[in-house]
C-alpha cells in the first residue's frame, strides 16, 4: 500500500488498469487468498484456542439453550468393512460391552503401522478366543493412554463403546461412530456439542450425552441428551432435555431404569462443586432429590436393576488418604425418592471414581479406579483391592478376591451381564471375570501368549 501512494496515476490509468484482463486476474487471485487466510484464522480461533473470550465454540447451545446443529453440507465420513485378524498380544483393552450369548466387544490399543490406534475387538465363543475386526487410524490417541487419561478426549477421540445387540454399536470419545454389521464397518455421527460422553438406550432408541464448551479434561457448557437418529445419513437429533452445570465436570454420564432416566457429573475431587445429578422429567433435566442419607452430598455412582425402577446407588463419599466410604441406597421409582440400606457400609480404595453394575437386583458389584483424574499420589500395594460384591441389593458388601492379585490402580471399566461380571484394569489391559457376582476373579488375556 505504501509502494502505491508513492506512484503518481490519474483515474483515467486507475480505471483503464481496472478493466485490463490482468488486472482482474490479479485481482481475483488476491481475494481469493485472503479469503483463505481469513478461513484458516477462523477454524484455528475456533479449534485451537477454544477458551478465547468471545469465540465461537463448535456445538455450543447458542440463544436460548438450543444446540446449534452440525454441518451437515458433506456426506458422512465411512470407515469400509476389514478384515478380521487374531487379536494382537499387545492389545490393551479398555473398555468392554455387555455380552449377547457368545458375542462380546472390547474396546482396545493396538497398534497401526507402528503408531498407537483404537481398534474393535470381538469373541464369539464367550471370551475364548478374540478377534480385532475395525482399527482407527485417524483417531487421537495422544491423551487416551496410560491409566490416569481424562474421561473427556480432544477432537478426534474414541474411547468407548456401547452395543444395543451383536450388530449395532457405537463408539464414542469426540468423535460418535456407528456399526450395523458387528464392527466391520463405521459411519460418523454428527452431532452437537464438543464431546460426546455416554451413549444409552432409554424409551427404545439410543441416545447421547453430549458436552459443549470442552477441552481435554473438561467441559464447563450444556450438557445434552439427545436422541440417536437412524438411517444411512446418521445424526443425533432431537435434543430431548438439557442442563448446565455449576462448573467444569471431568466426568459424566447416563443411567436407565425402566422408563427413567438419570444424568450423573463429577469434577476432579480438588476442582470446585460442579458435580450433580439430575432426573429426566418430560422434556427437563430437573435436580434429583438428594437422598437424606446423603448427608447434602451428590450422588456418586448409580446403576439401574433391568427393566424395572429400581435402582442403587452410592453416596455421601467420606474421603481419607488410603481408603474412600460410601452409603448405599435404593430406589423404586426410578430415583424419584431413595430409602437407606447401609449408611457407610462399602469401603474402596480412594482413586478415580466409584462404578457399580448390577446383573439383577440382588447382586452388585463396586469398583474403584477408572480414567476420571490424576492418581493421588498415595503409594497402593496389592492389599489394595478396588472390588466389592453385594448379594443382597447393597445392603451389605465383601471384598472381592481378584486372582492373581492386579496391580493397584483399581479398575477402569465395570459389565454386569449375563452370565457373569466383567472389568478391565489398565494396568495389565487384559479382562477380568467373574462367575460368581463379583466375590472371585479370573484374568483373562484377550490374545494368545
Amino acid at each position: 500500500m505504501s509502494g502505491q501512494g508513492r506512484r503518481p496515476s490519474t483515474a483515467d490509468r486507475w480505471h483503464r488498469l481496472r478493466r485490463s484482463p490482468s488486472m482482474r486476474a490479479a485481482l481475483a487471485l488476491v481475494l481469493a487468498a485472503l479469503g483463505v487466510v481469513a478461513v484458516i484464522y477462523g477454524a484455528r480461533a475456533i479449534v485451537r484456542d477454544p477458551l478465547r473470550p468471545g469465540a465461537v465454540r463448535a456445538g455450543e447451545p447458542v440463544g436460548g439453550g438450543v444446540a446449534a446443529e452440525p454441518s451437515s453440507g458433506s456426506s458422512p465420513n465411512v470407515e469400509t468393512a476389514q478384515a478380521a485378524t487374531p487379536a494382537s498380544t499387545s492389545s490393551i483393552v479398555w473398555a468392554l460391552s455387555a455380552r449377547f450369548g457368545q458375542t462380546q466387544f472390547a474396546l482396545a490399543q493396538t497398534t497401526c503401522a507402528g503408531t498407537p490406534c483404537p481398534a474393535l475387538l470381538r469373541t464369539q465363543d464367550g471370551g475364548r478366543t478374540w478377534q480385532q475386526v475395525h482399527s482407527f487410524t485417524q483417531a487421537d490417541v495422544s491423551s487416551a493412554q496410560g491409566d490416569a487419561q481424562p474421561l473427556i478426549q480432544p477432537a478426534g477421540a474414541i474411547s468407548d463403546l456401547r452395543f444395543l445387540d451383536a450388530r449395532t454399536g457405537y463408539l464414542f470419545g469426540s468423535d460418535l461412530w456407528v456399526t450395523h454389521d458387528g464392527g466391520r464397518s463405521f459411519t460418523q455421527v454428527q452431532h452437537p456439542g464438543v464431546s460426546v460422553l455416554d451413549v444409552a438406550v432409554h424409551d427404545g432408541q439410543a441416545h447421547a450425552l453430549t458436552a459443549a464448551s470442552c477441552i481435554q479434561g473438561g467441559c464447563t457448557g450444556r450438557l445434552e441428551v439427545a436422541r440417536i437418529g437412524t438411517g444411512r445419513t446418521p445424526a443425533v437429533t432431537d435434543a430431548v432435555a438439557g442442563v448446565t452445570p455449576p462448573g467444569e465436570v471431568s466426568d459424566a454420564g447416563i443411567v436407565t431404569a425402566g422408563e427413567n432416566l438419570l444424568v450423573l457429573a463429577h469434577a476432579e475431587r480438588s476442582g470446585g462443586e460442579a458435580s450433580g445429578a439430575w432426573r429426566l422429567t418430560g422434556d427437563a433435566l430437573t435436580p434429583l432429590s438428594t437422598p437424606p442419607a446423603c448427608n447434602g452430598k451428590t450422588i456418586e455412582a448409580a446403576t439401574g436393576l433391568g427393566a424395572t425402577s429400581r435402582m442403587v446407588a452410592v453416596c455421601d463419599a467420606v474421603v481419607t488418604s488410603r481408603s474412600t466410604s460410601y452409603s448405599t441406597v435404593t430406589s423404586v421409582d426410578g430415583g424419584a425418592t431413595w430409602q437407606l440400606v447401609g449408611a457407610g457400609n462399602l469401603t474402596l480404595p480412594t482413586q478415580g471414581h466409584v462404578t457399580i453394575a448390577a446383573k439383577d437386583p440382588t447382586h452388585v458389584v463396586a469398583v474403584s479406579g477408572g480414567p476420571r483424574e490424576a492418581l493421588d499420589g498415595t503409594t497402593r500395594s496389592l492389599s489394595d483391592i478396588a472390588v466389592a460384591a453385594s448379594k443382597d441389593g447393597g445392603a451389605s458388601w465383601t471384598e472381592g478376591s481378584p486372582t492373581p492379585r492386579p496391580s493397584p490402580g483399581g479398575f477402569d471399566s465395570l459389565q454386569a451381564s449375563q452370565p457373569g461380571v466383567a472389568a478391565v484394569t489398565r494396568h495389565d489391559g487384559d479382562i477380568w471375570t467373574s462367575a460368581d457376582d463379583g466375590v472371585h476373579w479370573s484374568r483373562h488375556a484377550v490374545g494368545a501368549r
